[in-house]
């Protein structure tokens, strides 16, 4: 009920040697995905409703995913599912590919979808020894539920000159994108999140970290697997050292709870967060880009 746009993640290809391959990987992630509800079966691929986005857009959202191997992608397969989500009502069809995978961009982009994002994955190995942070006026606790009213502002007001996959859409009202994160916020301190941190300084919130436990699959297959979701800091509040001292506070946590690896997705021109990453020890592992198809406008 709670689950965000950005739950839905390809399986961690760099995660592979986890597991016996990335193909088993793949299986379990996919057999996984046919238990949802709303899910339609295309055998390789599947079309799933994105409740969250769905309400949060105020229009029926799904998402495409597959089991492939790069090279295998479908052009003609990827027609059935978009003649079926017409059939289904559907309004925008989402997809996210590996940007390495030539005929998967190649075959979305010849179907009519559209890039709006492309992200980075950055992975952080927990058994390495962090550098400190210089000392900070600010404070970083663990979030409380009094917090949500003044986060959700925060992400309103911080994401207002974001450039993600909603604020590239020019179907989507910029106003309507800027929402979103709000909603994302909202969504954690509802039980999206396991560890929500805050930056306040004379009780005024001056950035949000957001922090996710692997899933049941992940346990089972990538013991050791923890997510980033998501971090922001107010923009009058920028340069101050709060994003990366929001960063190493949860690393720290998720380290003393016995989490080997986090993962991290940032859009790829986002050049300040990335600098923090590679400053503390964070490494890139991986390249997304994600489609948008618009059915109905």
């Amino acid at each position: 009920m709670h689950t965000p746009p950005w739950s839905g993640n390809l399986p961690f290809r760099f995660m592979a040697r986890s597991c016996d391959s990335y193909r088993e990987w793949q299986t379990y992630y996919f057999e996984e995905l046919r238990q949802a509800e709303s899910v339609f079966d295309f055998g390789n691929y599947a079309l799933i409703e994105n409740a969250w986005e769905s309400r949060t857009l105020a229009v029926k959202v799904g998402h495409i995913h597959y089991l492939l191997k790069e090279g295998e992608f479908s052009f003609d397969s990827l027609h059935q599912i978009t003649e079926r989500a017409v059939l289904e009502s559907f309004d925008l069809l989402v997809c996210k590919v590996y940007c390495s995978d030539v005929l998967a961009n190649r075959s979305l982009i010849a179907a009519g979808f559209s890039c709006v994002d492309t992200s980075m994955i950055y992975t952080h190995d927990c058994v390495q020894v962090g550098r400190s942070l210089p000392s900070a006026s600010f404070n970083v606790r663990e979030a409380e539920p009094d917090d949500q009213g003044a986060a959700f502002s925060l992400a309103e007001q911080s994401f207002s000159a974001h450039f993600g996959r909603f604020h590239q859409d020019p179907n989507i009202e910029l106003t309507r994108a800027h929402g979103i994160y709000g909603q994302w916020v909202r969504s954690s301190f509802a039980g999206y999140a396991d560890k929500i941190l805050v930056a306040e300084e004379a009780g005024t919130l001056l950035g949000l970290s957001i922090w996710r436990y692997g899933s049941k699959l992940e346990q089972r297959l990538l013991p050791g697997l923890a997510h980033y979701s998501l971090g922001f800091v107010s923009t009058q509040a920028m340069r101050n050292g709060i994003f990366s001292a929001l960063t190493q506070a949860g690393v720290q946590l998720l380290q003393q709870k016995g989490y080997r690896i986090i993962e991290g997705p940032t859009h790829a021109g986002n050049i300040p967060v990335q600098r923090v990453y590679v400053k503390y020890g964070w490494k890139p592992a991986d390249a997304t880009a994600t489609y948008h198809l618009w059915l109905k406008k």
